[in-house]
Formats: C-alpha cells, sequence, structure tokens
C-alpha cells in the first residue's frame, strides 16, 4: 500500500509504503523528494502508528542495539530484536527517544 502526500513547508513530496509480509511483518520505507529551487534544511518527520494489543516487540536492521546518535556512531550494524517498553528514555523532547538509524540495503 502507498500514500503520497505534500508537506507544504518546504515544498516537498513524500511516499510511504507498506508491504505486509506473509509473516506478519511490516516493512515501512519513506521517500522524500525537495521541490524546485534551493533545498532547505529538511524539518523532522515521521509517523505514528497504532496496533493491537499484543504487537510488544520490534526487529530492526542498522546500529544498535542502543540508540544510534551522532555520538553513538561505533555500534555495530546488524539485525537487533527488543519490546517496545524498553525502547522508551524519559528524553525532555519525547520525539528524541528510541532513534534507529537503519543501515543501507534492508531489506
Amino acid at each position: 500500500m502507498k500514500a503520497v502526500g505534500r508537506i507544504r513547508a518546504p515544498g516537498c513530496n513524500q511516499q510511504i509504503t507498506w508491504t505486509i509480509l506473509g509473516s506478519g511483518d511490516v516493512l515501512v520505507a519513506t521517500s522524500l523528494q525537495p521541490g524546485d529551487g534551493p533545498v532547505p534544511e529538511l524539518p523532522r518527520f515521521g509517523m505514528q502508528a497504532t496496533l493491537r494489543a499484543g504487537f510488544d516487540r520490534l526487529v530492526w536492521y542498522g546500529k544498535g542495539p542502543q540508540e544510534t546518535y551522532w555520538d553513538r556512531q561505533d555500534a555495530r550494524v546488524g539485525v537487533y530484536r527488543g519490546k517496545v517498553q524498553d525502547q522508551y528514555f524519559d528524553y525532555i523532547k519525547p520525539q528524541e527517544t528510541a532513534t534507529r538509524r537503519a543501515s543501507a540495503g534492508w531489506p
């Protein structure tokens, strides 16, 4: 399933693609295409989803297993697993928690 939309400021098109596998895995990919003219500094953007009770585990491919901010670039790339409840940390800005950086080649 694909959703295509426009982010008014800075005038970019965004596409989000969900792929649901027979195993129950849900793969989500997003792409952003800047508009004409100079490319401004892009705002932070993301998504939020609500799932049924029982969907409490996650798997990711990338640096980990801890959060991977710029100051934690020594983390090893691999496949990591965890519980959703364990991904939260009480940062001042709640959107800063559970940052995961995907690595090229997934999947």
